[in-house]
């Protein structure tokens, strides 16, 4: 039996199991596509109007008949590239015969490690320079390798209904994602460059990220798929500026531990490497939301931490400002001590001593009350019911944070006396109530509480001892309304017998509840230290 016999005896039998299923079989007229038949299901009965059903199930199919003497197949790769890339199922079906009869059947589904094969014997000749030479190309295929099915209408049906069970739009999107990402590893980009440096720091400044817009050179940027390696297409090559955003390798945790802190400051945090030494010279990078520890080795074994807060962002919260404050007065705290835990190696702790600064005292001073501030702001706000999770400014924390000194001043003690700048004899060994307004961000908090008050002095100026201050209460009040209106409302809800209602502003007292500024922006420390040196790589 020659070839166009054997054929036609196998397309024969395939339209005979495509009638005997109810498939509609299409053949082509002239193959030079990569498909024989065009099967099309009819439409489904379905819930949905005839407007929104899905649509039939189509698929493509090629057709190689041989004896049953065969033990494979040959296909030209040009139409296996149409084949793998068609968005339809698309199947290999091999009839096997024996003398006129059809007896066994083998099939090749287009997908999963078959189309992987294809697409990686397209890469090999595009790597080989032999692009245009593909209708020259054949793939062959065992026999043994494709799934048995039996030379009937329902196995035929069963077959197709099994690859596409989803439907349609499903089965082209998973195949258009396989296309696209079969075979592609962990790295499946390379890229080979140089960087203009004067010394092996300007290399570990790019690689740690750094170094924005580094003056250098692209050589070749490759694509590392299916085992083999292309130029990517569409990239170009040459001088420019380079920056690097390297990933993170690891977690890890930093925690401040200070007599100064009621709470250690505990910040997650990802570690940045350099996994390679660039003339003895090592960096790693602990980053976290408010502090970032990079470590460098140089080749004397001598190491140099330097610690630097992170820039505040927008979309902090009170809690997040409370830790933001602490990481930009580190050099002002007391005996405090940084640990670093990596989550993926429980026993490394690293473990150093962070030096204070000359001016440690004063700035530590500092410190202590912004981080009383904070802290009192928040549980201001919580007490008021104000979601906590509300993103606030710098400039909602700085002019929220002389207000709540004040109030912090009234509670602790610290500030027992204070001058009027006008006439207050009814101050005098009186009960008074204090109301306070805290802006924060869209609202304001406003607070009151009760106190006494006597006169210690009334030339030249009326002086006042304050005693026994008891904070109150506080409310949430959309900003807009003044102090004084608020205290003419809760003199109104709130029936205190005898007490002198006061605005608690600066218009009214010339007291010493001076606002102190953030700690500045320093420069990041950096000392030599005793650290470990890493393993390579």
């Amino acid at each position: 039996m020659n070839s166009d016999d054997l054929g036609e005896l196998g397309a024969d039998a395939f339209r005979t199991w495509c009638t005997h299923a109810g498939l509609i079989c299409n053949p082509s007229t002239r193959d030079r596509a990569g498909w024989d038949f065009l099967v099309d299901f009819p439409h489904a009965p379905s819930l949905h109007s005839l407007d929104r059903r899905p649509g039939p199930q189509s698929c493509v199919v090629q057709l190689k008949t041989v004896l049953e003497t065969s033990d494979n197949i040959r296909i030209r790769l040009d139409m296996l590239e149409r084949l793998a890339k068609d968005v339809k199922p698309c199947f290999i079906i091999t009839p096997v015969v024996r003398g006129l009869e059809v007896v066994n059947v083998r099939v090749w589904h287009l997908r999963g490690e078959h189309l992987e094969r294809v697409l990686r014997r397209l890469r090999q000749e595009q790597a080989k320079g032999l692009t245009a030479e593909t209708g020259k190309k054949h793939i062959t295929f065992r026999l043994d390798t494709g799934e048995p099915m039996a030379p009937s209408g329902a196995a035929l049906r069963t077959m197709f209904e099994a690859a596409c069970p989803k439907g349609m739009q499903a089965y082209a999107s998973g195949k258009g994602a396989e296309v696209a990402t079969l075979g592609m590893g962990e790295v499946p980009y390379q890229v080979s460059f140089s960087i203009d440096a004067q010394s092996p720091l300007d290399l570990l400044d790019f690689f740690i990220g750094d170094a924005k817009n580094a003056p250098g050179e692209i050589s070749a940027l490759m694509e590392d798929r299916l085992g083999v390696k292309l130029p990517m297409a569409g990239t170009m090559a040459g001088r420019g500026e380079l920056s690097l955003e390297p990933a993170p390798v690891g977690d890890a945790v930093i925690r401040i531990i200070s007599p100064s802190l009621t709470l250690p400051l505990v910040d997650r945090a990802a570690i940045i490497t350099v996994p390679f030494e660039i003339e003895g010279h090592r960096r790693l990078r602990v980053r976290g939301r408010y502090l970032s520890v990079t470590v460098t080795w140089f080749p004397d074994g001598m190491a140099d931490v330097e610690i630097a807060p992170i820039p505040p962002s927008d979309t902090w919260t009170l809690r997040d400002w409370a830790s933001h404050v602490i990481a930009r007065g580190l050099a002002s705290l007391e005996s405090a001590v940084m640990e670093i835990d990596r989550d993926d190696v429980p026993e490394a702790l690293v473990s150093l001593p962070l030096l204070s600064s000359e001016r440690s005292q004063d700035r530590r001073k500092a410190l202590s009350k912004h981080i009383s501030a904070v802290r009192r702001l928040e549980n201001l706000a919580a007490q008021a019911g104000m979601d906590l999770e509300r993103t606030l400014t710098a400039e909602d924390i700085d002019r929220a944070s002389e207000p709540v000194l004040a109030l912090d001043a009234l509670e602790s003690g610290n500030l027992v006396s204070f001058e009027a700048t006008e006439p207050v004899e009814e101050f005098n060994d009186a009960t008074v109530v204090v109301v306070g307004l805290v802006p924060l961000g869209q609202i304001s908090l406003a607070w009151h509480g009760l106190m006494r008050v006597s006169a210690t002095a009334l030339q030249p100026v009326m002086r006042f001892r304050l005693d026994d201050f008891r904070f109150v209460g506080v409310h949430r009040l959309r900003n807009g309304g003044t102090l004084a209106g608020h205290v003419d409302r809760l003199r109104e809800t709130l029936a205190v017998e005898g007490a002198i209602w006061v605005g608690w502003d600066r218009s009214l007292i010339a007291g010493s509840f001076e606002g102190v500024p953030l700690p500045e922006s320093v420069e990041p420390t950096s000392q030599p230290r005793d650290v470990d040196r890493p393993g390579a790589g």
